[in-house]
This record gives structure tokens, C-alpha cells and sequence, in this order.
């Protein structure tokens, strides 16, 4: 009998919440204890303050930013968010 190879996906938290952004269609409901979504790091009232943009993107800086974007494009699309 062959082995049959199982893969996982794990996907990330953005992902998901990208995910459930796009498809969203009328609202969407999130429970989050901190965020921080776009990165500010030349704002020194930022908790990123002081790092290199070559810093932020090692992070996944970028990540947060997508996530932002499609709750944006949600909201644009009549989602409720909250």
C-alpha cells in the first residue's frame, strides 16, 4: 500500500483576515487586542520608531499594511466592520 503524503496549510493571521475581508459581504466582526497596522517607524510616537525600512519589511511589515488595505476595500464595498 503506497504512503500517501499529507500536506498541511497554515496560513497566517493576515491571510485569514484578508481573506475574510474580500469576501465579506455585508459585515464583519473582529475582536483584536492590539493592533497596528501601518508602520510608522520616522513617527517617534510610534512603537516602531527608529527602525530601517529594510527592518519593517524583514518584520513582515508589509503584511499589516495588506491587511489595512482590504478592511479599506471592505469598508468601500458597503462592510460593515466592527
Amino acid at each position: 500500500m503506497p504512503h500517501l503524503r499529507r500536506v498541511r496549510y497554515v496560513l497566517s493571521s493576515g491571510n485569514v483576515l484578508k481573506w475574510m475581508a474580500r469576501n465579506s459581504t455585508k459585515k464583519l466582526d473582529i475582536i483584536a487586542q492590539y493592533w497596528q497596522l501601518l508602520a510608522h517607524p520616522h513617527d517617534p510616537r510610534s512603537g516602531d520608531y527608529g527602525y530601517s525600512d529594510e527592518d519593517m519589511e524583514s518584520f513582515g511589515a508589509q503584511e499589516g499594511s495588506d491587511v489595512y488595505q482590504a478592511l479599506k476595500n471592505a469598508a468601500d464595498q458597503n462592510v460593515s466592520i466592527r
